[in-house]
């Protein structure tokens, strides 16, 4: 369900990371997350999957570079899986 949405997702990753490796490390441990808990999906799995790159871009920016969180608000309009 999730593999059809790997190259968005990467380009989300890549987006957020400014990095083609870094993005490949967040796209494979959001992919082992849908994984992991796809039996909870309710709805379509490309937003699903799009807000568990963002959430995962999101912990591995917090853990590896945490200047440039600074100014960058995850529930801004325009990131994917927000309501605004």
């Amino acid at each position: 369900m999730v593999l059809p949405h790997m190259d968005a997702a990467y380009n989300l990753a890549r987006w957020l990371t400014r990095n083609d490796h870094d993005a490949r490390d967040v796209v494979q441990e959001a992919a082992l997350r849908a994984f992991r808990f796809l039996d909870g999906l309710r709805g379509e799995a490309k937003p699903w999957f799009l807000t568990l790159v963002r959430n995962s871009c999101m912990t591995w920016l917090k853990a590896n570079r945490p200047a440039e969180l600074i100014g960058m608000d995850p529930a801004a309009p325009g990131i994917p899986g927000n309501r605004r």
